[in-house]
């Protein structure tokens, strides 16, 4: 009677795990790659045509996160120590998709 050896199932778990990491990692985002200068401009355009979303801080920095396909734009007030920060997120193709605020600065 022969053994059931694990070593083939798990060998072939571990190959198909990185083959589908690697390909997860690899993912490529429909348009063309926007810049930090080009994701501020977004939002203040969007901001002379929706007055829903939150003003723009007197003097702040700006953080620029990708998140699978999404630009998660975050203006942070500054001196940090105020914990105000606004953050925007756009679609690949330029579109203002989402905002939060964590401040009433409007």
């Amino acid at each position: 009677m022969q053994k059931f050896s694990y070593v083939y199932p798990l060998t072939f778990l571990i190959v198909l795990s990185i083959l589908f990491l690697s390909s997860a990692n690899a993912m490529e985002c429909p348009g063309t790659k926007l810049s930090e200068a080009q994701l501020i401009d977004i939002v203040n355009k969007a901001r002379l045509s929706n007055l829903d979303l939150p003003k723009v801080f007197e003097k702040s920095k700006t953080k620029l996160v990708m998140v699978r396909c999404l630009y998660m734009l975050q203006e942070v007030a500054l001196p940090e120590s105020l914990n105000k920060s606004n953050t925007f997120t756009i679609d690949p193709f330029g579109q203002l998709v989402d905002f939060s605020s964590d401040t009433k600065n409007k």
